[in-house]
C-alpha cells in the first residue's frame, strides 16, 4: 500500500499512516521504522508499507515501510480518526474477501 504519515511523534514511539486509497488510518510503531533504516517519520511524508495483524490483539500496523523520495503533502480532506476508527476500519478492511 501507499500512504502519507498523517503524525509520528518520536518521543512517544508510534503515529499513523493514512492510506491513500482513504479507506483507514494506520498504527505504525518506531520499531516498523527502525527496521526499514530509518530514524523518524514527518507529517506529510510518503510512504510504502504493508498492514500487518498483531496475532495476540487483533490490532492492524504498519510494517515493511519504504520511503517513497522526499516528496511530502500536508493536505488532507478529512478528520483524523481516533485510534478505536482507525482499528474498526483496519479489522473491517482485512475482513473483505481478497479480489483476484
Amino acid at each position: 500500500m501507499i500512504g502519507t504519515v498523517k503524525l509520528f511523534n518520536l518521543q512517544k514511539g508510534y503515529g499513523f499512516i493514512h492510506a491513500d486509497d482513504d479507506s483507514f488510518n494506520i498504527f505504525v510503531d518506531i520499531s516498523a521504522v527502525e527496521r526499514a533504516g530509518m530514524s523518524d517519520l514527518k507529517e506529510g511524508q510518503r510512504v510504502i508499507f504493508e498492514s500487518q495483524r498483531n496475532e495476540r490483539t487483533g490490532d492492524m500496523s504498519a510494517v515493511s515501510l519504504e520511503a517513497i523520495g522526499s516528496e511530502t503533502t500536508t493536505h488532507f480532506d478529512r478528520p483524523f480518526p481516533t485510534l478505536i476508527a482507525a482499528a474498526r476500519a483496519a479489522t473491517l478492511h482485512s475482513a473483505e474477501p481478497a479480489e483476484r
